[in-house]
């Protein structure tokens, strides 16, 4: 016969082991399972990291025409030509010197050469690979920002390898991975662009005007047809603000009470959306979204730090919006590499 001792330790442990197992069930809540417990997607994504040395260069470019324009300095045009070059055409011999003196002082990141009328800046390669880095960098922590937000618990999320512009992203429990996958990949780039004509019902349409050929200073934008009649707009391809001067984003009502998506710049975005305003009062303005059109109003008044973007949305696409925005526009377009969705290994 087992003495007391015994029977009460034999006690203890089973008391022990029950209890334990009541705090623990059910599994799948208690303890954050991995990707071959739980199921769930993994990716690889490269971020393509050309477009944000595009990006970039488009920003210079900006940059450039007011610096030239602040300093009376007459010239054709300036456009990007590629992702990391700049070409100034038609320049006066006569104002060389003063041309050679702003790229001396304002744009250190690149060199120049001049042959003529023609001036061409390239990025340095150092400075290039920074922005390389910097942007796949920016792209992870981004991807981190949402994947926090909508909820995923234990992801993992980290470059592919030691270095390069790749990505891998492991996320368990995934039960709506095609709404993941967007949130994920949606650059988030939220641009305010000069409209200088349309809309037209097709792309032909829309180069009739340039003989086929578009300058490198304009580009045809898409409507989303969700927001605005099916159509395309032709647009100035430089952005008035870029992305990284976005501040806030929210769930905010039009005039009419309908659903929009209210934001807020950076007191630099303010300046730059304050000045491009005040210079093109009844001119139209679109605000696009991942290259694709959401409003176009023309500009009644002079706008500084807030706005909201208006359209047919219904609350989830407001709510998706609003959670891109807030957590970062990407720098940069992401591309798949691989996907897999594996199935739970624990039932």
């Amino acid at each position: 016969m087992m003495d007391k001792s015994m029977t009460w330790k034999v006690g203890l442990i089973i008391a022990v082991i029950a209890l334990s197992i009541w705090l623990l069930w059910p599994l799948d809540k208690k303890i954050n399972l991995g990707l071959d417990l739980r199921g769930g997607m993994h990716l690889i994504m490269e971020v393509v990291t050309d477009e944000a040395l595009a990006i970039q260069t488009d920003m210079s470019v900006t940059q450039l025409k007011g610096l030239l324009k602040d300093g009376s300095i007459k010239y054709e045009r300036i456009v990007r030509k590629g992702f990391n070059k700049i070409e100034i055409t038609g320049s006066l011999y006569d104002d060389e010197r003063k041309i050679k003196d702003i790229l001396d002082d304002d744009f250190r990141d690149w060199t120049y050469t001049v042959g003529g009328s023609l001036i061409s800046l390239s990025l340095r390669p150092n400075i290039e690979q920074q922005l390389r880095d910097q942007s796949v960098d920016q792209a992870l922590e981004t991807i981190r920002n949402r994947v926090d937000e909508f909820g995923v618990a234990e992801p993992t999320i980290q470059k592919e390898g030691m270095a390069g512009d790749k990505l891998l992203i492991d996320l368990p429990g995934i039960d709506n991975p095609e709404r993941v996958k967007t949130l994920i990949k949606s650059t988030a780039m939220l641009e305010f662009r000069q409209v200088i004509s349309g809309p037209f019902l097709t792309e032909e349409a829309a180069l009739k005007d340039y003989n086929g050929q578009l300058p490198d200073d304009l580009e045809i934008v898409k409507t989303n047809p969700r927001r605005l009649d099916k159509g395309f707009y032709v647009l100035k391809a430089a952005t008035v603000v870029p992305g990284k001067d976005l501040k806030s984003a929210r769930r905010a009502q039009d005039e009419y009470g309908a659903p929009a998506v209210g934001f807020s710049f950076n007191s630099q975005g303010a300046a730059l959306f304050e000045r491009f305003t005040a210079a093109n009062i009844g001119k139209q303005l679109s605000i696009v979204l991942d290259d694709r059109i959401e409003s176009v109003a023309s500009i009644q008044d002079v706008i500084s730090g807030d706005g909201i973007i208006k359209g047919r949305f219904t609350i989830d696409e407001i709510d998706d919006i609003v959670l891109v925005l807030r957590s970062g526009a990407l720098p940069a377009p992401l591309k798949y590499i691989e996907e897999r969705t594996i199935g739970p290994s624990l039932g």
